[in-house]
């Protein structure tokens, strides 16, 4: 896992075997928890990703380099996620988009069409929902290893914290 800095850097180096099917996700949460386990869970599906704690740094990582998938906390410092989303869409960068957050975002969301996400996930969720968005968004994207590898309980609700 990588961390964006102010200077957004690259990805770990990994074989180019490795990477068939492999997606680069960007992972934008001021929640360091929660970006470790979703890091995780990409990184066992052999993507690569990268982790920015704020939205503005997500912002400097998706003008430094082209990602594949962004996965975004709501609320974050300096920039929210809704207002990253934002930045996305009039950027019209073709990014598919992960709202992950513990409160209803539908009527934020239908006021501006701008803030349009492609999932939304409500915290607590499960592994399965979470990887059930990605497939939906990826579906070309290297197989996720199953729940039961990676939780004791497949359903057990393991990311986030509610509110």
């Amino acid at each position: 896992m990588n961390s964006v800095s102010a200077q957004p850097t690259a990805t770990h180096d990994v074989p180019p075997t490795a990477l068939r099917g492999s997606k680069r996700i960007l992972v934008a949460d001021s929640d360091p928890g929660l970006c470790r386990m979703i890091v995780f869970l990409f990184e066992q599906a052999g993507h690569r990703d990268e982790t920015a704690a704020d939205g503005e740094l997500a912002w400097a990582a998706l003008l430094a380099d082209d990602y594949d998938l962004l996965v975004t906390g709501r609320n974050m410092p300096k920039v929210s996620g809704l207002a990253l989303v934002r930045r996305v869409r009039v950027a019209q960068m073709a990014l598919p988009t992960i709202l992950i957050s513990g409160t209803p975002a539908a009527a934020e969301l239908s006021r501006d069409p701008w803030q349009r996400v492609d999932a939304f996930v409500r915290k607590p969720f499960t592994i399965s929902e979470l990887l059930a968005a990605v497939h939906r968004l990826l579906p070309a994207a290297a197989p996720f290893p199953a729940a039961t590898e990676i939780s004791r309980e497949p359903d057990q609700r393991v990311f986030g914290r509610t509110g």
